[in-house]
This record gives C-alpha cells, sequence and structure tokens, in this order.
C-alpha cells in the first residue's frame, strides 16, 4: 500500500495547478469528488469506469486511508487524491475547463444553528 499511496496522492496539492494530463496516464474525462468521506462512491465509480478519471479532495484523513484501501484491493489506477481544502485547491490549483463534473459531499451533523434557532 505504501507504493501505492504515493501513485495516488497528490504531493503539495496547493503547490502548483493540478495537470490532469501530468497526473494520469490517460486523457479522459474527470471527475471531481469533494469531501468523499470512506471513498465508497469515488471508489464504485472509478471502478465502474475506468475509462474515466477521478480527483478526490477530502481533509478527514482516515477517509482517505479508507478509500486507499478500497483502491489498492480493486487495482483501480484511475483515482488521485489530495488531503487539502477544497476551497483553497479550486481558487489555486485547478481550471473549471479541466471537469467534466463535480460531485459535493457534505456530512450531515445534525440540524444547523439556523434550523434550530428557527424551532
Amino acid at each position: 500500500l505504501e507504493d501505492f499511496g504515493h501513485s495516488v496522492l497528490i504531493d503539495n496539492p496547493l503547490a502548483a495547478r493540478f495537470d490532469p494530463l501530468a497526473a494520469f496516464s490517460a486523457n479522459a474525462p474527470l471527475h471531481l469528488d469533494i469531501g468523499f468521506g470512506a471513498g465508497e462512491s469515488i471508489a464504485n465509480s472509478a471502478y465502474l469506469n475506468p475509462d474515466q478519471n477521478y480527483l478526490g479532495l477530502e481533509v478527514h484523513r482516515p477517509g482517505v486511508g479508507q478509500l486507499l484501501l478500497k483502491l489498492d484491493a480493486q487495482k483501480s489506477r484511475n483515482v488521485r487524491v489530495a488531503v487539502v481544502d477544497a476551497v483553497e485547491f479550486l481558487h489555486r490549483s485547478i481550471g473549471s475547463k479541466s471537469l467534466s463534473s463535480v460531485g459535493f459531499f457534505a456530512p450531515i451533523r445534525g440540524p444547523s444553528s439556523a434550523i434550530a434557532n428557527d424551532a
């Protein structure tokens, strides 16, 4: 997993613009998943669509580890992962024309304070 993780993880994702052609072995549509949690969705998508590329952004390191284990087990090579704040990454490191789709997965943590205050 050590060698596999190094090929999937993007080192210092804010240091330079993300170049999909350099990151992936195939020039294919690129799908961005923000906040992928434990990685079930992105791993399944990558497995079912090996002709597509996937970029996952996540700040929760245990979730990144779970995704890496899934990708290694299923031998998916069409995913790259950055442990980074998505807002910063989107502003500094990727062009919108690079993306074919964007998925945003937000954690559900109970009622928001706005909803709680209205009750």
